[in-house]
């Protein structure tokens, strides 16, 4: 049993690992641009939403 923990936890450390290394560094990301959404400026064929959460964009949300 004492052997299943310890290769548990070696599993979850290295999960951990590989989690952070997949991550953006924070200066790239810093780095992008900010778009402020506003509804009043936006066109047909523009997205509306998040890619990634399908949150529909509140007026003055910033974007990167």
């Amino acid at each position: 049993m004492l052997m299943m923990g310890f290769i548990y936890v070696l599993y979850r450390l290295r999960l951990r690992q590989h989690r952070l290394r997949d991550l953006a560094p924070a200066d790239f990301v810093n780095s992008l641009p900010i778009k402020t959404f506003y509804h009043s400026k936006y066109r047909e064929g523009e997205p509306s939403e998040c890619a990634i959460c399908l949150d529909d964009f509140d007026d003055e949300d910033e974007l990167r």
